[in-house]
């Protein structure tokens, strides 16, 4: 990641087009450098996973219903606004 005010003349001087990196250090850049912009969309996803025996249902069981009280609570959409993390969003998906 190059420091952020050469970012932005590497931008503006058309040495590159666009810049991909975490949603985060791509805001603060914006919020630093007008002239540049946060597009909406994601350029890359980090999805998390959770690992059991295939034959230990009842922590399957507990985990599931662990994740589908987060995810129906603020938990986690607080949590990542006392972290200020921007950009971020708290998914709301029920556990299958």
């Amino acid at each position: 990641m190059p420091p952020l005010d050469e970012l932005e003349t590497m931008m503006l001087n058309g040495e590159i087009d666009a810049f991909g990196a975490n949603r985060q250090r791509m805001e603060e850049a914006a919020a630093l450098h007008p002239k540049l912009r946060v597009l909406p969309d994601n350029f890359s996803g980090a999805e998390q996973a959770i690992v059991v025996r295939k034959e230990d249902h009842s922590s399957l069981d507990e985990i599931n219903r662990f994740l589908h009280d987060v995810l129906a609570s603020d938990l986690v959409k607080d949590s990542l606004k006392r972290a200020k993390l921007t950009g971020v969003e708290a998914s709301r998906s029920p556990v299958p």
